[in-house]
């Protein structure tokens, strides 16, 4: 399976082990880590993430599953033609709907 990371994901990513790093930079480094255990996971199990319902047309079909040992934080995702899409990397506490609109 191919795996193709969203400028916005690769953005979140940055930010968030930038943030967490501030305070402790061996948890950054290790949310990095699991970040690429994780999305190396869902490539050989895409299907493993929850659906969500959401109202907007667009955004039918993302699944959502936990970066592992970070579970507060999400990867949003999508699946086709034999390709995983990695399209955020947020905090579970946002409003996904708005921030996946704008991106």
């Amino acid at each position: 399976m191919q795996i193709y990371i969203s400028r916005e994901a690769r953005s979140d990513v940055i930010e968030t082990a930038a943030f967490i790093a501030e305070d402790n930079p061996d948890a950054a480094f290790r949310f990095l880590l699991r970040f690429e255990d994780t999305v190396n996971a869902l490539a050989e199990n895409p299907l493993i993430g929850s659906q969500r319902e959401f109202e907007i047309q667009e955004l039918q079909n993302l699944r959502f599953w936990p970066v592992k040992k970070f579970r507060n934080y999400l990867i949003i995702y999508k699946t086709a033609r034999g390709n995983l899409e990695i399209i955020r990397v947020l905090n579970s506490r946002r409003d996904f709907s708005l921030l996946l609109l704008f991106e």
